[in-house]
């Protein structure tokens, strides 16, 4: 749950939540490391040394004040990587999983604090859960509707399958 602030981060969710963030890390993970292999066989993993290493401490620099939003956060395993793309996106799944794309600073030529607003943009979505909240929406507005929102059981079970869905569609929308 995030801190309420004067910044307006103490937004209600949208929908009752039916999968929470931690059954959403292993299957997150799963997906974050297929699309980190993807890249690696690709060659296009951190390809670019220097730029990945300036990724990853302007990630930094946003992942240390995350705590002011969410305390728990400083547990997450954060992980930050570039992938050698011309698409212009970013993303950060549940727990803290980032992924910048190259085409994002060599194409719009961002400057840090630019970078950095990406990124917490980015971030905010895993703190506030985001990905939570509208695997929840789908799983109530799908067959059965609210018949899948009494069970609980069946959602658990399911969610590993949601989220990689999820996370497929997200990326490839991107």
């Amino acid at each position: 749950q995030t801190c309420a602030l004067p910044i307006s981060m103490d937004r209600a969710q949208r929908s009752a939540m039916l999968v929470w963030e931690p059954e959403l890390r292993a299957p997150a993970l799963a997906v974050y490391e297929q699309a980190l292999d993807r890249a690696r066989k690709q060659g296009r993993l951190n390809a670019d040394s220097a730029m990945a290493a300036r990724v990853r401490v302007v990630a930094q620099r946003v992942i240390r004040a995350s705590s002011a939003f969410r305390p728990d956060a400083t547990s997450w395993n954060w992980e930050v990587n570039l992938i050698d793309s011309g698409q212009l996106t970013a993303w950060c799944l549940p727990a803290g999983k980032i992924a910048v794309h190259s085409g994002l600073l060599t194409a719009l030529d961002l400057t840090d604090d630019e970078l950095a607003a990406v990124i917490a943009h980015e971030i905010a979505h895993a703190l506030r859960e985001h990905a939570s909240e509208r695997i929840s929406e789908l799983v109530t507005s799908g067959p059965g509707g609210s018949a899948a929102s009494a069970d609980r059981k069946s959602t658990r079970l399911n969610s590993s399958h949601l989220v990689i869905s999820y996370a497929v569609f997200c990326l490839k929308k991107k």
